[in-house]
C-alpha cells in the first residue's frame, strides 16, 4: 500500500489533549465521502479521487490509495458480508476487495457525504482533518489522535454568510488580467449548481449550505472521466438526473448528497471568464464568470470559494 508521505503511526482515541492550531479561515472545505468499518474507516476526497484508509482502533495506520491504483480493479462479488454489515461499493469496494478487507473488517455503516476541512503545516503536510461524527484527527509529532475536544478556532457565522467579511473577498483590479469566451454548460441543483468550461474541460461544483455557507470543488477531466454514469431516477417529474460530465461527477456520493437533484436540464452557452489579481497576504487569481442569464459569480479555486457578484 502507498502511504503518500503520511508516515508515522496514527492514533485513534478520545482522551487526547489538544494543542493550539491556527484558525481555519484560510482552509478549504472539501466534499468527502465516509464509511465506517469494523476496524477503521475509509474516506474519499472529491478533489483528488484518492481514498484514505484508516486501519486500527485507538492506534493504527493511514494508507492512501490513488485513483490510478484502484480505478481499473474489480470488486470481488464473492466476498460477502455478514448480517448487520454493508457491502462496500464503487471505489471503496475496489480498495476493500483488493487491498484491505482482511485488515479493516466489514462496513458497519453506509457511505455518507460530509465536508472535510484539512489543515496543513507550513511545509504542506497534513496535520488535522475532521470526521463526520464531530471528532478531529490530529497529528502531534509522529502520533495521530482523534478527539471531540479538538475543536477548531470558530469561524463566525457572519463570515460564512457574508463574503465581504472573509479573507477570500476579491479586491477587483481596474483591468482584468485577461478575459476569454469559451463554450460552457450550466445546470442548477437543489443546493447549488454545476459549471463546465470547454477550454479546460473542468467541472465546477458550486454548493450552498445554510449552516456553513458556500464552497467550491473543481474536477479535472482526468479524474471524472473514469466515473460511472448515474442511473438514479428522480423522485418527481420536476427534478432531473444530470448527464454527460455533470452526471459523472454527480455519481459520486459526496457530490450527490451535497448538491441534491438537478432542478432543470443542463444548458450550453458562451461564457465570459475574466481573471483578476487578488491583493493580500497571498497573491492569488480569482475569476468572474457569467451564467446563461448574464448573472455573474466569482470563484477562488485556491480557497475553494465562490459567491454571486450580485444579490
Amino acid at each position: 500500500p502507498i502511504r503518500g508521505g503520511l508516515d508515522g503511526s496514527w492514533q485513534y482515541q478520545t482522551n487526547a489533549e489538544p494543542t493550539p492550531l491556527p484558525p481555519l479561515n484560510d482552509s478549504p472545505r472539501i466534499g468527502t465521502t465516509y464509511q465506517a468499518f469494523d476496524n477503521g474507516f475509509m474516506i474519499w476526497l472529491a478533489t483528488t479521487n484518492d481514498i484514505y484508509v484508516y486501519i486500527g482502533s485507538e492506534s493504527g495506520v493511514l494508507e492512501v490509495y490513488p485513483h490510478s491504483q484502484y480505478a481499473a480493479l474489480r470488486v470481488n462479488t464473492n466476498q460477502s458480508v455478514s448480517s448487520g454489515h454493508f457491502q462496500p461499493q464503487s471505489g471503496f469496494g475496489r480498495v476493500w476487495s483488493n487491498f484491505v478487507h482482511d485488515r479493516i473488517g466489514q462496513p458497519v455503516s453506509s457511505e455518507s457525504g460530509y465536508l472535510m476541512t484539512p489543515i496543513y503545516d507550513t511545509a504542506g503536510n497534513l496535520i488535522q482533518f475532521n470526521l463526520p461524527d464531530g471528532n478531529y484527527a490530529r497529528k502531534t509529532g509522529t502520533i495521530w489522535q482523534v478527539s471531540g475536544r479538538f475543536l477548531p478556532t470558530p469561524i463566525p457565522t457572519s463570515t460564512l454568510a457574508a463574503p465581504t467579511a472573509s479573507p477570500i473577498t476579491p479586491y477587483p483590479s481596474p483591468t482584468p488580467l485577461r478575459t476569454i469566451s469559451t463554450w460552457a454548460a450550466y445546470q442548477p441543483f437543489e443546493n447549488g449548481f454545476m459549471f463546465w468550461r470547454q477550454d479546460t474541460d473542468e467541472v465546477y461544483v458550486l454548493t450552498v449550505d445554510p449552516k456553513i455557507g458556500r464552497w467550491l470543488t473543481v474536477f479535472n477531466k482526468s479524474v471524472y472521466e473514469a466515473f460511472p454514469n448515474p442511473t438514479d431516477v428522480p423522485p418527481s417529474g420536476d427534478l432531473f438526473t444530470p448527464i454527460n460530465a455533470f452526471g459523472k461527477v454527480w455519481s459520486q456520493t459526496g457530490v450527490r448528497t451535497s448538491l441534491g437533484w438537478a432542478t432543470a436540464p443542463e444548458q450550453g452557452y458562451n461564457a465570459s471568464i475574466s481573471d483578476f489579481l487578488v491583493s493580500g497576504p497571498k497573491t492569488l487569481v480569482y475569476s468572474h464568470i457569467t451564467t446563461p442569464t448574464g448573472r455573474q459569480f466569482y470563484v477562488n479555486i485556491a480557497y475553494s470559494a465562490w459567491s454571486w457578484l450580485d444579490p
